[in-house]
Order: C-alpha cells, then structure tokens, then sequence
C-alpha cells in the first residue's frame, strides 16, 4: 500500500504530509477495526466498506 501512495499523481489534501498520511492508512487497515465494528457491534459489512473507504479518502484526498 505504502507504494503505492508513493506514486500516487494526483493532489492530496491540503497540508498533509506523505510519510504521515501512510501511517493513518495503515491504521485505518488494521483488521481489528473490522473485527470491533462488524463483528462485536453489528454493523453491516458493507456499511464498514463505506466507513473505511471514507477514512481512507479523507486521509489522501482534498
């Protein structure tokens, strides 16, 4: 993953610095966010997806 945000040729968000924003992706990767939302809370996976993806972009993108 980290190599792919490396080569990444779009603009990210306004102040964030790369090395940083790798870091908070994996974070955001880390299975046991799935494990504690989707199986001890309940919610739908698909909902998860959503939620994650959304972390993800507001990490990267303006």
């Amino acid at each position: 993953m980290s190599e792919r945000v490396r080569t990444f040729d779009g603009p990210l968000r306004q102040g964030a610095d790369l090395e940083r924003s790798i870091d908070e992706l994996w974070f955001y990767n880390d299975p046991a966010h799935y494990g504690s939302l989707v199986l001890r809370c309940g919610w739908p996976a698909e909902s998860f997806q959503r939620w994650l993806g959304a972390r993800m972009r507001d990490v990267l993108l303006p």
